[in-house]
């Protein structure tokens, strides 16, 4: 199956009803690693397990210099340096590639690109830095942006005896368009059982061969996968990112956090104001997720930090603090962010200005008259006028700006027809919110993901992370930059300060305020949308720049909040009043039904709740 039928087989199926016409209980105490007597006979009861993996997750790395001439040796194998414009540049057999220069400090300073993969069709840019370590060589490990895909099937017993099966995938939640299955059994194939996965729909029945071997593995035809994936039984090692926490772990009370160099200063919750009794409740109850739930919680990470300090810090599925994560559209907001890094920078961009003549004139043309009113603001609230919504029929939805790759994203946005007044309607849009980028780099002169290194990433002291980037090799800002939950937070807990960090301004006070607060009300009469179709794409939040502002309800009392938001439950949440900033990562991806609530559930029912407000 080739990349491009894989992408629009993913199109249709996110196209699809996400739950099954079903609605079989599970039986929780059923056991996960029932045993089958005959595999011919009995159905293959418990829990299976397939796993792929792209890329390494570390290179060793090391560079020479000899007299004039630079050598490399990467995972022991020699590789060529040339010296392109002053930067030194080498590259691997599988196209990654590094560009870098000696820094100020002596150590070798540089971008590692990483090539889309057969499950991610986006190239990914991670800044490195190698030490010095002699005279004339640089050389250490380097994290890159680890891809592997992970599939469960967990096959079991319903309350009523029936055997039953959910598929789990961590990655992108692609669970073969239904949340749960039916078993039933089908006909004999070369001295194996084939059985059927079965959910009944409206919109047409599923029904997935499973071919029961009797080497005792499960053979399975899967949509991102070129060949039938072969599932063995699970072991213990492999079910972390099954269970939100191991059994033996499920009661665990609230974490303690620990101090790490990273820039945080940790303070336990108990200690500055919070019942930790109440977060212990919190804890234990998203500890105690069940994947086998028709609409499970896959909540990945929790973390608060409360003035500026880092409270709670509590990790599910696998996760822990070393660990990135795909950030989706919550990085969206990294464009409002830089535009307020770039003015206390001394940049001049404001709301006012348009990146739209500099993009036409890049490719030797002229704006058109009717897109000369558009401006960085109406691209930071979604209200360009441009054909850019998320609806498939938009010629710049995501899915097509993705899909076209030939064309430069900023370009191809740019060209599109205008449907609309800029100001007038409201239409959310990664094209949008990609778009921003052009602002930035044309007032900067500088790559988006460079700058917000520069800007953002180094005097927070983030860890590694790895950027987005578009075909062209531009920085992708319309969301997936993979990021530790930890640095994550420092972007909430900067903002609940005003723009300080550890006492530096960052980001105008001013632009916080300016870019938190509601400029257009979402809203059926400002999307132009039916009740119904409004309430099938959003929710009656106010837009700020890329920020959407809403009230949390604690109790008798309503708290302003201002969230950045991705696909999946990946999301800053900012209580300024409370100086409270809260994360989550998740893997809820294509349901916003759960990942939409938890905000209230979690925040206005438990965290604040537990903070005791003078």
């Amino acid at each position: 199956m080739s990349r491009s039928t894989r992408f629009i087989a993913l199109v249709i199926i996110s196209l699809g009803c996400l739950f099954a016409c079903v609605d079989t209980k599970v039986n929780q105490n059923n056991s996960q690693n029932d045993t089958q007597s005959h595999v011919n006979d009995t159905p293959p009861y418990g829990i299976w397990f397939w796993r792929d993996d792209d890329f390494a997750t570390e290179r060793n790395v090391s560079v020479s210099r000899e007299e004039h001439s630079w050598s490399a040796m990467v995972d022991g194998k020699a590789v060529s340096v040339e010296k392109v414009e002053g930067k030194l540049v080498f590259e691997l057999p599988n196209h990654e590639r590094f560009v870098g220069q000696i820094s100020e400090n002596k150590g070798l300073e540089g971008t590692w690109y990483q090539p889309e993969s057969k499950y991610f069709y986006s190239s990914m840019a991670t800044k490195i830095l190698l030490p010095l370590v002699s005279n004339n060589e640089w050389s250490g490990d380097i994290t890159i942006q680890p891809r592997p895909f992970h599939l469960f099937l967990d096959v079991f017993k319903d309350n009523d005896g029936n055997p039953t099966a959910v598929l789990r995938n961590p990655e992108r939640n692609d669970t073969l368009r239904s949340s749960i299955f039916s078993l039933t059994k089908g006909p004999s194939k070369n001295g194996a059982q084939i059985w059927h996965l079965v959910a009944k729909r409206r919109c047409g029945d599923i029904k997935i061969p499973l071919l029961y071997s009797v080497n005792d593995s499960l053979q399975l035809t899967y949509n991102m996968v070129d060949q039938p994936v072969v599932l063995s039984r699970a072991k213990t090692d492999d079910l972390d990112k099954y269970y939100s926490r191991s059994p033996g772990e499920a009661n665990r009370k609230l974490t303690s956090v620990e101090q790490i160099d990273d820039g945080w200063e940790v303070a336990q919750a108990s200690d500055v104001g919070f019942d930790k009794e109440i977060l212990s409740q919190l804890a234990n109850k998203l500890a105690s997720n069940d994947p086998r739930d028709r609409s499970p919680q896959l909540l990945h990470s929790l973390l608060v930090s409360y003035k500026g300090q880092l409270v709670v810090e509590e990790y599910y599925y696998g996760h822990d603090r070393e660990s990135v994560h795909d950030t989706r559209s919550m990085a969206k907001v990294f464009g409002s962010v830089l535009v307020g890094a770039a003015q206390q920078k001394g940049f001049d961009i404001t709301p006012a200005y348009s990146p739209l003549p500099a993009v036409f004139a890049s490719h030797g043309k002229k704006v058109p008259p009717e897109k000369s009113l558009i401006t960085l603001e109406h691209f930071l609230t979604y209200t360009s006028g441009l054909d850019t919504s998320e609806d498939s029929n938009s010629a710049g939805s995501e899915d097509r700006l993705w899909e076209q790759r030939k064309e430069d994203f900023w370009l191809y946005t740019a060209r599109l027809p205008v449907l609309h007044p800029p100001g007038k309607l409201y239409a959310y849009s990664s094209a949008s919110a990609n778009m921003v980028g052009a602002a930035l780099e044309q007032v900067t002169s500088t790559p988006v993901n460079e700058f917000f290194h520069e800007a953002i990433a180094k005097p927070l002291n983030f860890s590694t992370y790895h950027w987005n980037l578009t075909p062209n090799g531009k920085s992708y800002l319309g969301g997936g930059v993979y990021m530790r939950p930890r640095d994550i937070l420092k972007i909430g807990a900067l903002y609940a300060a005003n723009g300080k960090w550890q006492n530096k301004q960052l980001i105008p006070q001013e632009w916080v305020s300016l870019s938190t607060t509601t400029k257009i009300n979402i809203t059926p009469q400002t999307t132009g949308l039916t009740e119904e179709e409004f309430s099938n794409n959003y929710s009656a939040d106010g837009q700020g720049y890329i920020w959407s502002v809403k009230e949390i309800l604690a109790g008798n009392n309503a708290y302003r909040s201002y969230t950045a938001s991705g696909n999946g439950g990946q999301m800053i949440i900012v209580v300024p009043d409370l100086e409270l900033a809260v994360v989550f990562t998740g893997g809820n991806y294509r349901m916003f039904s759960v990942w939409g609530k938890w905000r209230q559930q979690i925040v206005g029912d438990f965290i604040i709740p537990a903070l005791k407000i003078e």
